[in-house]
């Protein structure tokens, strides 16, 4: 009796630790995905802003900036890069109202607390 409940309770150990480590790894699939889905819109929206093509490239930087600050919310340089990239876009479209609004989400404190700036 002794032996089957210890190989039970073996079992159900293995299973639990198998289910945690797969779980460990979906999250982290998952994230590895979002990080080449922000970086692929990223690129995509600095394509376009190549190409003066700012609304298209305010389209793919949103999502970037969407996608960065559900899933990685402390990265804040890279928001506020983000958000002064679509704040740009916005100045060359002469939307003034919207490209100030990006601008004062990218204050110059996040950069220099970053050490992105001197």
């Amino acid at each position: 009796m002794g032996v089957s409940v210890f190989a039970k309770y073996r079992v159900i150990t293995l299973e639990y630790n198998m289910k945690s480590l797969l779980s460990e790894q979906e999250q982290e699939i998952k994230t590895t995905d979002y990080t080449i889905l922000v970086d692929i819109y990223k690129n995509l929206g600095y394509c376009y802003m190549r190409k003066t093509e700012y609304e298209q490239s305010i389209q793919y930087l949103l999502k970037s900036l969407e996608i960065k600050e559900k899933y990685f919310p402390n990265d804040q340089l890279e928001v506020a890069r983000l958000n002064n990239d679509i704040g740009f876009c916005y100045l060359k479209m002469n939307t003034n109202d919207l490209s100030l609004n990006y601008y004062n989400k990218a204050p110059v404190e996040t950069y220099e607390k970053e050490g992105s700036i001197d």
